[in-house]
């Protein structure tokens, strides 16, 4: 469903086919899709642009036979011949939000039992409400 309403976003990226977007972690498996992210395809000299995160860009080019095999078996055909890299921070995928939890009153207690001994009120406040984010994240 995805690949059908990006289909014409990517398409003016030279990406004939959104799967090479919104598959790019299965067809190159987790790891290099962390650090490396499709951006253009030109197709008429076959070369794929990704951003590469700045340390792990040596590496994804010595790789680089391994990902053009991966890429052309996943569409089995020649689709990429050679990977342009761009180092960049922007990389990655950016992380989803944590899920936070909703406390109980078994949580507050403990904060408050925590706290209880600091001496300055704003202080006792500023620590009790930093262990109820910790907490609702699950640490």
């Amino acid at each position: 469903m995805l690949a059908g309403s990006l289909h014409r976003s990517v398409r003016r990226f030279g990406f004939a086919d959104a799967r090479l977007v919104t598959d790019w972690a299965t067809i190159v498996g987790s790891e290099i899709a962390e650090v490396a992210v499709p951006v253009r395809l030109d197709r008429r000299g076959r070369r794929l642009t990704l951003h590469v995160r700045p340390a792990a860009a040596l590496l994804l080019q010595h790789q680089e036979p391994q990902v053009l095999e991966r890429i052309n078996a996943f569409f089995g055909g020649t689709l990429v011949l050679r990977l342009h890299l761009v180092q960049t921070l922007a990389a990655s995928r950016p992380e989803p939000p944590p899920v936070r939890r909703a406390l109980d009153d078994a949580d507050h207690a403990a904060i408050e039992a925590a706290v209880s001994a600091v001496g300055p009120p704003a202080l006792r406040s500023a620590l009790a409400s930093l262990g109820r984010h910790v907490r609702a994240d699950g640490r």
